[in-house]
């Protein structure tokens, strides 16, 4: 039922050196696979890099430098950016002589708000303030003459009380 100290350190022992053999062989296969791995790239790598010379071989014979490789970019450039350069003053110009003929046609003085409107909103604000003046004359003669008549009013209630007293 229970088993002794001893044989369980044993079991231990022999799993122990069952996990190191295991380990050892994952170690070396590892280590195996690396190497396959290794060659492989190795010839990989050394059949692209023939292939890369050849290229070079060619691409030198063609043009004598990588000097002058980027002196043609650098122009290619710079004719870009000259062309970019030209549209954009293109535009500009375009927008400023549309912009001109705009104003030149919509802004003309026939047709300017003192010849057509000017006069009629002058003749509309006379008026108004014709009518707001007679209002105001009318309600302060109305209020003149309530007061009056109020103050009348009071004069003949203090007459009357005084005789009928």
């Amino acid at each position: 039922m229970k088993d002794s100290p001893s044989k369980i350190k044993s079991e231990i022992a022999a799993a122990s050196q069952d996990a190191i053999r295991a380990i050892a062989q994952a170690a070396k296969d590892a280590a195996n696979l690396i190497a396959t791995s290794a060659n492989e790239a190795r010839s990989v790598v050394t059949a692209h890099e023939a292939e890369a010379v050849k290229v070079l071989a060619v691409k030198g014979s063609e043009t004598s430098s990588d000097h002058d490789l980027i002196t043609g970019l650098v122009e290619n450039v710079r004719v870009n950016f000259e062309q970019i350069k030209s549209a954009i003053s293109d535009i500009k110009e375009g927008t400023t002589s549309r912009i001109d003929k705009l104003e030149v046609g919509k802004l003309n003085t026939s047709e300017s708000y003192v010849n057509l409107y000017k006069q009629e909103n002058d003749k509309l604000h006379s008026d108004k303030e014709l009518r707001l003046r007679l209002l105001e004359q009318g309600l302060t003669r109305i209020a003149t003459w309530g007061s009056a008549g109020i103050i009348a009013l009071g004069v003949v209630e203090f007459i009357i009380s005084r005789i009928f007293k």
